[in-house]
């Protein structure tokens, strides 16, 4: 279900004028609002408080409706009715001499509901007074369409402000069925433009049984492709056809496409979102010519207008949820670099206590062996001396990917601890495991060979290395983390006090 302020941005973007509250079980119900179609057809003024001015709103009885010659105005009565939930359905009332249909929707919701009263503009012509019966008969018949459609673009309005994102989808398929089957069109469609205004695409499409569906060809239509059409619809928003025969040569691209597709009459309205263009909606007509009237081409902008709307909506919610990923995956990125030494790419400082901690807690519950050992290169400063800083950068860089390739069970973590200083946790690992993991590692080192000629242990790069780990058989509840650091220290300075180049291991006594 949609959140409370996601159906106000929906109520607001629909092209009915609505007069709305929002009623939540166990909580005060939200104050009267109207979207901006609501203003408009009420010539409300957005400065002014929006109650006071419902309450000093007449209505007026159409008087082609009305027998009194008297003009009968009624007050905002109507309004705090549908509030109250109370059903109305009037059609012979005027504001301003617009005529107007008002109908009260309730929208139940997962925790209240909603209480709209839903303003459109009516007709007023189709109420005339004629003397001859066939003229009273088209009114009639013209009367009953516009109900009819009128009760339809209700309910979809209905359907659309109860559905959720992931809904928008079929629902517009809905609609489409809906407004084909009530129009009597054989196909009925959404283009929708990309952002230049060049190329469209078919993007929702129904047909009646028996005629071929077109949506997978018809995608990415360049304007140098159908440059009339492109034309008239960025210009007039609208593109009318009722002979496809009659089509001057103007049109001669987009006389040939509706021949291949048997299209005999076509129509097409534009759709815009926030004032932008965005694509057209359009029927077809292929058993048959077809005679466009002004009432279809009101019809077709009204649910244009719908869908347009909810594909704003649409955006704007994925629009919403891409700029969400995207925060997640830069806050991800800013955590990951947060933790990396700049240099090696290895656990910085920070990252390597905190994960230190956090598995030393773990293996006191869970009576785990747990080793950390911290690592030295040897003489690396007269390496740095004599060859600079790169090449000192380079030999850290080099000796790092080694340990993550030479660390890689679960759990384990390298750690850059200073200068040419590294610091290793070993879970699960027992003292004895460890040191013979590092002398394994002294043994890749030495098949590398990085060359330091400086050292008085050998011609190239060596590792002093100091291991400490849990005593299994001993209470271990008041070791920390300082205190296992400080027994890897010891072990390490004890392992360059007894020449370099080895492994010293000092077990927490």
């Amino acid at each position: 279900m949609l959140l409370v302020s996601d159906y106000q941005v929906l109520l607001e973007r629909l092209p009915i004028g609505l007069i709305y509250q929002c009623h939540r079980a166990g909580k005060q119900f939200s104050a009267t609002t109207a979207n901006q179609a609501a203003y408009k057809l009420l010539s409300l003024n957005g400065q002014q408080d929006l109650q006071t001015q419902l309450n000093k709103i007449e209505f007026e009885m159409d008087p082609e409706l009305s027998s009194s010659a008297k003009k009968i105005c009624l007050d905002a009565t109507l309004i705090k009715q549908a509030m109250n939930g109370d059903y109305i359905n009037r059609r012979d009332l005027m504001v301003d001499s617009r005529p107007l249909h008002l109908q009260s929707e309730i929208i139940p919701t997962a925790d209240g509901e909603w209480r709209l009263l839903c303003i459109q503009p009516r007709d007023h012509r189709l109420f005339v007074q004629a003397s001859e019966t066939g003229d009273i008969l088209n009114a009639e018949i013209s009367l009953r369409d516009t109900l009819a459609f009128d009760k339809l673009i209700s309910r979809l309005s209905t359907q659309f402000i109860n559905t959720s994102q992931k809904d928008v989808e079929p629902r517009i398929n809905e609609t489409l069925a809906a407004l084909g089957e009530f129009c009597q069109a054989d196909r009925t469609y959404i283009f929708q433009f990309n952002n230049q205004l060049n190329k469209q695409s078919n993007t929702h499409e129904w047909v009646r049984e028996g005629i071929t569906q077109h949506i997978d060809e018809l995608q990415n239509l360049t304007e140098n492709i159908l440059p009339w059409f492109f034309k008239h619809i960025r210009q007039e928003g609208i593109f009318v056809i009722h002979d496809v025969d009659k089509i001057p040569e103007a049109g001669a691209s987009e006389q040939a496409l509706f021949r291949l597709e048997d299209i005999q009459s076509v129509i097409c309205v534009a759709m815009y979102a926030a004032g932008q263009l965005i694509g057209f909606v359009g029927c077809d007509m292929v058993a048959r010519q077809r005679q466009w009237s002004e009432a279809d081409i009101r019809r077709i902008k009204l649910v244009g207008e719908m869908i347009a709307n909810a594909l704003q909506s649409q955006r704007y919610l994925e629009s919403l949820e891409q700029t969400r990923q995207e925060l997640m995956s830069v806050n991800q990125r800013l955590q990951h670099l947060a933790q990396k030494d700049a240099l090696t790419g290895l656990a910085n400082r920070r990252h390597f206590d905190n994960t230190l901690d956090m598995e030393l807690r773990r293996a006191k519950r869970q009576r785990l062996p747990l080793s950390l050992a911290l690592l030295d290169i040897d003489m690396f400063k007269a390496y740095n001396d004599h060859y600079g800083h790169p090449t000192g950068d380079a030999a850290l860089k080099s000796l790092s990917l080694l340990l993550q390739k030479h660390f890689q069970r679960s759990g384990e973590l390298v750690g850059r601890y200073g200068g040419e200083e590294f610091a290793i946790i070993l879970p699960g690992r027992t003292i004895e495991q460890a040191a013979k993991d590092f002398a394994q590692l002294q043994t890749k080192l030495a098949e590398q060979a990085i060359t330091h000629p400086c050292s008085t242990i050998t011609n190239s790069l060596t590792i002093s290395v100091g291991i400490c780990a849990l005593p299994l058989e001993n209470d271990v509840k008041q070791i920390t983390t300082t205190r296992l650091i400080a027994n890897a220290d010891q072990a390490l300075y004890q392992a360059k006090k007894e020449g370099r180049n080895r492994v010293i291991t000092r077990p927490i006594e």
